[in-house]
């Protein structure tokens, strides 16, 4: 055969084609079944599928609309969250403050109090600040708007700290720009307040008690002063006087106070540039510590100083040193100074903040001599220094020595002039600075209160050199050579030991000081000789004299140990200068028991033999040895026999009405005498003069400008429909503590006063005010998009059934449809398989 085919009859044909068809169809059917839609492609019907397909497309585009405001939402409530949660920590805070106006004691735990309250309430803004930082949701914070804020600039601020004494400034809480200039005035005067001096005179009994001074320009301090007295054990007591860190004692010996009836003297500096003097009776401080152990009076320290801060409208607020507290007073720390627009805030440094001030020159002068010395004036000077003067009146002179404490040339020079009574004015001077200037005063020594005071006089009994006398007056000659001394209650001699080379080390020897009452103290200096800046005080302790000092040189002993003798008199000075055999002698108690001295000079003591006056009897004859004087010469008799405490009183000449006191030995013989009349001032203490340089100062600014950022606080766009203009901004706010937010400022002041306090109080309730405000306006803005979103889904859904209502399929109808099609597919697969087998029946006939 070449070749078969298959004949297909024209019955099976259209069997095979129908069955195609049919399942065409069935497929359709279940495609239409799966999706669930009639009309899934543009062909099944293009106007309805186009229609649905619209409105499918505008329901996505709400959904979307939708989705971003329930973004908002959340945006929106998140800052409300914020709002609600600031609010409590606001409420927190005006409770401390509640609780500071409760504890508004002066008491230091009552202002200690206050003070951990305000660095609490600082602690809420901060968590305030914070909180509002944190409540930001998607990128968007509502409540952390702080595009805009008001500072100084930089530059100021490094500028304000280069100043000496400020270690910063800043201002906070500002709302505006604004030019802020600090400026420090006062020249650092140092008073006391006049309840501290009336509280000291009636606990302690102190008596012409002063601070004075000025306030040091790399030491100075604002802390107040104590003055304590305690007992320690039962024969001492200790008087303390406290500057800040630093103690001034002075050791009080009971045993004796009833016998210590003169007043003393006290005078101290310390680093802080205060100094303070008074006089104390040992007596009366024993009495007091009778039902008292300790007693302690608080001395407040005003101080000429102050810090004004000047705003562009003119107004200044003012924190000075001058008897105040509370929040106008300078503190070390930082200092606010309060205005509408803003709080400036100046850390200050009390060791320094002097330097930074402007003043003229000025000088103090406080002690007895300052009734008699007027119009000082300081020429070519342009440090500060200090000086003590001390003043002797020695017949119709009078003596002005001064002794350098610090910024001046240690040259001991003196100024002098002539007493006139009545007073006249005369100028005196001062030319012992390094610098080349001087101080000048005028002066009227004769309107002085004449008083005597103990005369210091020198006897060298040792060494290369013969004994001598050498008054106060005297050259500093080789000699230990007294140029200070005070508080001496009895006359007495000191003896000053001075030990040899290197007794008290290497370079260095003993000075010991022994006087006849039983005081004593020590020193230790160099071997070499000193010289005016390498004096040294000390203060004796014990005896009669306790509590006296005296200021020397130590002389130059060749490197052997040598005595020198210092005689004190607390009357007037009356002691041998050459007894060239004579008999008579003169101690100390006879030099007091003398009287009526008026003028200095010599006076010669001439004793005859026995019996020249009358049998048993000599004669004594008082005799001026001053040349150029003439007359005046007396003649008495005593026993032959040695006698003591015999007085003379001359009736006429040079030395007219003098009474004198001496003792006499046996024998004839030829004596001399010195004379001078005790030395008179307004009182014992010294007289100390301060003065201050003029000072320009260094003022700053602090220049507020407005600073903006785009980056920060954007407003929250909320598209609503799809119109352009169909949409809600929520405004974002500024719920920070800053001045261009709630406005609430840290504390000031540490809350030391009530107005510190209700500042921030009133503040606060400013800020609850704006907290309300905020909350309502986020409230409003929540409600119209939680609305419009309702809104939107629900729209949506509406246009979603729509859409769905003309492509949706119903599926009953088409399950019908289904089992026909495939009910239609199994006979026409029935049909086809008979027509095959009676083909087949017909092929095997042959």
């Amino acid at each position: 055969m070449a070749g078969s085919s298959t004949t297909i009859t024209t019955a099976a044909r259209s069997n095979v084609l129908t069955l195609q068809s049919v399942q065409q169809k069935i497929n359709a059917s279940q495609a239409r079944l799966a999706t669930g839609s009639r009309i899934t492609a543009a062909l099944d019907n293009p106007p309805v599928y186009f229609a649905a397909k619209g409105m499918d497309e505008r329901a996505n585009d709400m959904m979307a609309l939708k989705d971003a405001m329930g973004q908002a939402i959340s945006t929106v409530k998140a800052a409300d969250e914020g709002v609600q949660h600031i609010g409590e920590l606001v409420e927190h805070a005006r409770g401390l403050t509640v609780a500071a106006l409760q504890n508004l004691g002066n008491d230091p735990a009552s202002r200690e109090s206050r003070r951990k309250l305000a660095e609490q309430y600082d602690g809420l803004l901060t968590q305030i600040d914070k909180m509002a930082e944190d409540s930001g949701y998607g990128g968007k914070n509502l409540i952390n708007n702080v595009s805009t804020q008001f500072l100084p600039s930089v530059a100021d601020k490094v500028e304000a700290a280069s100043v000496p004494g400020i270690r910063r400034a800043d201002v906070t809480n500002a709302n505006d720009m604004n030019t802020y200039k600090v400026r420090v005035h006062g020249d650092g005067a140092i008073t006391a307040s006049e309840d501290s001096l009336r509280a000291i005179d009636d606990s302690l009994g102190v008596k012409n008690f002063r601070l004075f001074g000025f306030n040091s320009l790399t030491q100075g301090s604002f802390d107040n002063l104590a003055v304590s007295l305690r007992r320690q054990g039962a024969d001492k007591a200790v008087l303390s006087v406290r500057d800040g860190g630093e103690t001034r004692d002075v050791e009080i010996d009971l045993k004796d106070a009833a016998n210590m009836t003169r007043p003393k003297a006290f005078r101290t500096e310390f680093q802080s540039g205060a100094w303070v003097a008074f006089d104390y009776d040992v007596a009366d401080l024993a009495k007091r510590l009778t039902d008292n152990a300790i007693i302690e009076v608080p001395v407040s320290k005003n101080i000429d100083l102050s810090i004004d801060v000047t705003d562009n409208s003119g107004r200044t607020v003012r924190h000075s040193l001058t008897g105040q507290d509370g929040g106008n007073r300078i503190v070390p720390g930082e200092n606010s100074f309060i205005f509408d627009d803003g709080t400036v805030r100046v850390d200050v440094d009390p060791k320094l903040i002097q330097q930074a001030s402007n003043y003229a020159e000025k000088l103090k002068i406080d002690g007895p001599l300052a009734p008699a010395l007027s119009n000082i004036k300081a020429h070519n000077r342009a440090t500060d220094g200090a000086f003590t003067i001390q003043y002797e009146e020695s017949a119709q002179t009078g003596y002005l020595i001064p002794q350098p404490t610090f910024g001046f040339d240690p040259n001991y020079g003196f100024a002098s002039q002539m007493i006139q009574r009545p007073a006249v004015t005369q100028q005196v001077s001062f030319n012992f600075f390094s610098d080349g200037g001087w101080i000048t005063a005028d002066s009227d020594f004769g309107s002085l209160e004449a008083k005597p005071t103990s005369a210091v006089h020198i006897q060298q009994t040792n060494g290369a050199f013969a004994p001598s006398v050498i008054p106060i007056m005297g050259t500093w000659n080789f000699d230990d050579f007294p140029v200070g001394w005070g508080n001496f209650s009895s006359s007495t001699t000191i003896a000053v030991n001075v030990s040899g080379n290197d007794a008290a080390g290497v370079g260095k020897r003993k000075v010991i000081f022994t006087d006849t009452t039983g005081s004593s103290a020590e020193a230790i200096v160099g071997n070499t000789e000193t010289t005016p800046d390498d004096s040294f005080t000390v203060t004796l302790k014990g005896g009669a004299n306790d509590g006296a000092n005296v200021t020397v040189y130590a002389g130059d002993g060749f490197g052997l140990p040598y005595e020198q003798r210092i005689s004190v008199f607390t009357g007037s000075a009356i002691y041998q200068a050459n007894s060239y055999g004579g008999p008579a002698t003169l101690d100390l108690k006879d030099a007091d028991a003398s009287s009526n001295i008026a003028m200095s000079g010599v006076l010669n003591v001439i004793t005859g033999v026995n019996d020249s006056a009358r049998p048993g009897y000599r004669t004594v004859t008082l005799q001026p040895g001053s040349s150029g004087i003439n007359g005046g010469s007396h003649s008495f008799e005593i026993s032959n026999a040695a006698i003591n405490d015999q007085s003379f009183t001359i009736p006429s000449g040079y030395f007219k009405g003098m009474t004198i006191r001496m003792d006499f030995a046996t024998g004839s013989g030829f004596n001399e005498f010195f004379i001078n009349p005790a030395p008179k001032v307004a009182t014992t203490s010294p007289t100390t003069v301060l003065y201050r340089a003029a000072n320009s100062g260094k003022p700053f600014d602090l220049n507020v400008q407005q600073h903006t950022s785009t980056l920060d606080g954007a407003d929250l766009r909320v598209q609503l429909g799809f119109a352009q203009n169909d949409n809600l901004t929520v405004r974002a706010l500024n719920l920070t503590a800053n001045g261009t937010g709630l406005r609430i400022d840290r504390s000031v002041n540490g809350w030391e006063s009530r107005e510190d306090i209700e500042k921030a109080a009133t503040e606060l309730d400013g800020a609850m005010q704006k907290l309300r405000s905020a909350g309502t306006e986020l409230s409003n803005g929540l409600n119209i998009i939680t609305t419009r979103e309702t809104f939107t889904k629900e729209f949506s859904d509406v246009l979603s059934e729509g859409a769905a209502k003309l492509t949706l399929l119903d599926q009953n109808e088409e399950s019908s449809n289904l089992l026909m099609l495939q009910t239609r597919q199994q006979l026409s697969m029935t049909a086809l398989t008979l027509a095959a087998k009676s083909q087949q029946s017909i092929l095997n006939l042959f």
